[in-house]
């Protein structure tokens, strides 16, 4: 494991030597059955391939502690540099980076990478038309990251979040509650169900259910009902404040 940036020029110092004996030993003459050279040929292969690992995991790293900074041009860097060293086939940084793009509302560019990434993009696809407000196409991405993998938690709940921007209420119910059989622990999804039934008018429901998503994650609900322009109204609501106060929530101290 590669601990500073000392370690790491070290071990891609000692990379770069080790590709270029092994491009003199591709180029070399050798007898057919020179079993030996063909030994060593695989080794050297091994160790190359665990020296690229190492490096991968350090820039991993680096993104993380970036991203924790909230610095994007460098999260991406790192992720650019493991995407070269996959030669641009590493279906899990391409969605990494689309999601960087996501979290950063740039929805044209966050396209770019996952549909060069599908299927695992498609979820991600969705998410930034979504995000685009082109719906349609939203729906699409989603209907066919299920059709890829029926037990896809996250685009059952982001469809049914569309459909209720669309105001097919109907349709996002019966997404929610398939997004909640195959996760029940998620808080996000009792919290996109309780929203369904604020926008149906079924303001008992709403708060039945906002209750229990507090009950399973209150940081998550925290942080959605701060950055949601909608829940701003549910603050002159006595009930509403009541929850928050109830289960600790710092957002009703900044309403």
């Amino acid at each position: 494991m590669i601990a500073n940036e000392k370690e790491y020029l070290i071990v891609k110092e000692k990379l770069q030597t080790l590709l270029l004996d092994l491009e003199r030993m591709e180029k070399k003459k050798v007898a057919a059955d020179d079993l030996l050279h063909f030994i060593r040929m695989d080794a050297v292969r091994a160790e190359i391939e665990e020296l690229k690992i190492e490096i991968k995991q350090y820039y991993l790293s680096n993104a993380k502690q970036h991203a924790a900074m909230e610095d994007f041009d460098a999260t991406l860097e790192d992720y650019k540099k493991i995407l070269e060293m996959d030669e641009g086939s590493s279906p899990i940084i391409l969605n990494l980076i689309g999601r960087l793009f996501l979290a950063k509302r740039d929805y044209p560019k966050a396209v770019e990478y996952f549909s060069i990434n599908l299927p695992e993009g498609y979820t991600g696809l969705g998410d930034a038309y979504a995000g685009m407000k082109d719906y349609k196409a939203a729906i699409f991405n989603y209907t066919s990251a299920i059709a890829t993998d029926p037990g896809n938690y996250s685009a059952y709940n982001n469809r049914a979040d569309t459909y209720k921007a669309m105001g097919k209420y109907e349709d996002a119910l019966n997404d929610i509650f398939e997004a909640i059989e195959l996760n029940p622990d998620k808080a996000i999804a009792y919290l996109t169900l309780a929203e369904i039934y604020a926008h149906s008018e079924k303001l008992n429901e709403f708060y039945l259910t906002f209750e229990h998503a507090l009950k399973l994650d209150k940081e998550v609900v925290d942080g959605i009902i701060r950055s949601e322009s909608y829940y701003q109204q549910f603050f002159k609501e006595e009930r509403f404040t009541a929850l928050l106060e109830k289960y600790n929530v710092d957002a009703v101290n900044n309403s």
